[in-house]
């Protein structure tokens, strides 16, 4: 459960806090609030339903306002109560509280004792909200490669007199299929990212299978996918991927049936089947 807690405003609850619940709520997150709960129950204990709940929460997104500084700061009413609680809790449980405010002026908001700590600034210009979701769920905002095992050694230069001279002439070389050799690096390699670039580089649908087989990471399973021709290769990577979007923009860069009813298989989204039954059906 999601608590939000925040500062009525004129003996009013916030509208603000109102339609962020009602976002979060709708994006699937148990959110709720003070409102809420009162309607759940007739004669309520507001300062008991409030230690329960901040207690009992998982997550407590702390809505800044004017109105909650003045009180906290001030240790008055239900905000004070709880704003002494969260400020000895907030130091064992550094996940649990999220610190929002619908206004940028942060020095007119922000209590002196949650000075100095990340507050995100909630408005319909900015990306914060998706960033407070991430929060929400644990998620990073921004997913790095692992670190490859394989550690790339800097380039030397060797000095070898005039023996250049003598390498100069035309050496004898195997000739070997390119795409063959396409598909042993990806099998040798392990850092993902140099698998999408030889998946990248090729037109070989069989090393575009073998990259799709290889990789984990889904945007660069999709990758290969987009680039692919090769309906075997597409059909590798509907049956790997789980998210539904990518599933159908493999499917509507097709025009064979096979990569269709694949998709179709794997889909669970209405609409997505439809946009690909059209698809379908228009080639």
């Amino acid at each position: 459960m999601i608590f939000v807690s925040y500062s009525w405003f004129n003996e009013k609850p916030d509208q603000n806090v109102r339609d962020l619940v009602a976002s979060l709520r709708l994006d699937g997150y148990d959110a709720t609030c003070d409102e809420l709960l009162m309607q759940q129950e007739s004669s309520i204990h507001f300062e008991e339903m409030m230690a329960k709940n901040l207690y009992n929460a998982a997550k407590v997104i702390i809505v800044l306002s004017e109105s909650y500084k003045k009180k906290a700061d001030s240790f008055t009413g239900g905000v004070g109560e709880e704003y002494r609680y969260i400020i000895t809790d907030i130091k064992n449980n550094r996940r649990k509280y999220i610190l929002v405010s619908f206004t940028d002026e942060l020095s007119r908001v922000v209590p002196d004792f949650l000075q100095g700590r990340e507050v995100l600034y909630l408005s319909e210009h900015n990306n914060k909200y998706n960033q407070l979701l991430h929060k929400l769920s644990e998620t990073p905002t921004t997913e790095y490669p692992d670190v490859n095992p394989e550690r790339t050694i800097p380039t030397q230069t060797v000095i070898n007199g005039l023996k250049w001279m003598l390498n100069g002439r035309k050496r004898d070389t195997q000739i070997c299929d390119e795409s063959e050799a396409e598909i042993v690096a990806i099998g040798r390699l392990t850092y993902q990212p140099r698998i999408l670039e030889v998946a990248l580089s090729s037109n070989n649908g069989k090393a575009h299978t073998a990259a799709i087989e290889k990789l984990t990471y889904q945007p660069h399973i999709l990758a290969v996918a987009m680039h692919s021709i090769d309906s075997a290769a597409k059909i590798a990577a509907i049956k790997k991927l789980t998210y539904q979007p990518h599933i159908r923009d493999i499917a509507l860069s097709s025009n064979d049936g096979k990569v269709h009813s694949a998709a179709i298989e794997k889909l669970t989204y209405q609409q997505y089947i439809s946009d690909v039954i059209k698809h379908k059906g228009s080639n």
